[in-house]
């Protein structure tokens, strides 16, 4: 018996199927291997492709399906920007009424009841207008301050 089956083939000579040759001179093993990524809400080209060979019309009605939830999604913003518009008009109107409210009790208290308590609450209407002007002046430059000593908390 042989140490092997077959004889090895020489250059320009098939070696038969399934058999393991030995490395020729100035070849070196290598592996080549092709890897793809893709990200994204809709899929692939080649994924488009195989939905329309596996189901006729399956791309289109992808495209359709991506355009209408992208419509929702913008609609749901512009929704989302009126009610924010909204609390924002509210959240001046509401304490601006109540002040104006607050005020106009105090000066029809001052005139026809209790000058003290007319000035009490007239002081009290200002204090908190100024306290609101204050506060509001606050929070817009606190930001701008924290940029300037470098502090990002958030």
């Amino acid at each position: 018996m042989s140490d092997r089956a077959s004889p090895t083939p020489h250059e320009g000579e098939a070696a038969p199927a399934g058999e393991i040759l030995p490395p020729q001179r100035g070849e070196t093993d290598s592996v080549v291997a092709s890897v793809s990524y893709h990200d994204g809400p809709l899929p692939a080209a080649r994924e488009f492709e195989a939905y329309e060979r596996a189901v006729p019309g399956a791309g289109r009605w992808i495209l359709d399906e991506a355009a209408r939830a992208a419509e929702h999604a913008r609609q749901m913003d512009r929704e989302a920007m009126a009610m924010e518009r909204r609390d924002a008009l509210l959240h001046r109107l509401l304490p601006f009424g109540f002040v104006f409210m607050l005020l106009s009790a105090s000066v029809l208290l001052g005139i026809f009841a209790s000058p003290w308590a007319g000035g009490i609450g007239l002081v009290s209407a200002v204090s908190s207008i100024g306290l609101a002007y204050m506060r509001g002046t606050f929070n817009q430059r606190q930001p701008q301050e924290e940029k300037r000593n470098g502090d990002e908390t958030a």
